[in-house]
């Protein structure tokens, strides 16, 4: 994923007051860089955040970090499991680049629930949302 396809959700963030959020997104779909071909085209991540994040503009600034929230834990992405020498991916701590190049041959398969929770989806946002210097000097 280059920086020209993250431009829209940028924008679509940054339109709707939740750019601090794009770094934190960015990360978390990084992990999952290579496993796309696997997925359809709606499935895309960037695709399906960019239809779920448009109406976003219209809400109530209460509830955008909630929609926002919603239509992560959402994607399509994270109902794909993958599988190597008997050994099971975990995105939150390699790449997906970093598993298959350890594995060689790999199964990705689809499930019926996602792998992450809202709740876990959330977390790891929090955990990777950067912190600017200028918020410690003012706490």
């Amino acid at each position: 994923m280059t920086t020209k396809q993250h431009n829209p959700i940028y924008q679509q963030l940054l339109t709707n007051g939740m750019a601090q959020w794009v770094p934190a997104l960015m990360m978390m779909l990084r992990n999952y860089d290579g496993i796309e071909r696997a997925l359809e085209p709606a499935e895309q991540p960037l695709r399906y955040l960019a239809e779920k994040l448009d109406p976003l503009y219209n809400s109530p600034m209460s509830d955008r970090e909630r929609l926002f929230f919603d239509a992560v834990a959402s994607m399509p992405l994270l109902y794909y499991r993958v599988a190597g020498d008997g050994k099971y991916w975990n995105p939150g701590n390699e790449t997906f680049h970093q598993f298959e190049g350890r594995m060689g041959t790999i199964s990705i398969w689809q499930e019926w629930t996602p792998l992450l929770s809202r709740s876990e989806v959330k977390h790891w946002l929090y955990a990777n949302l950067p912190v600017s210097r200028d918020a410690w000097s003012t706490a």
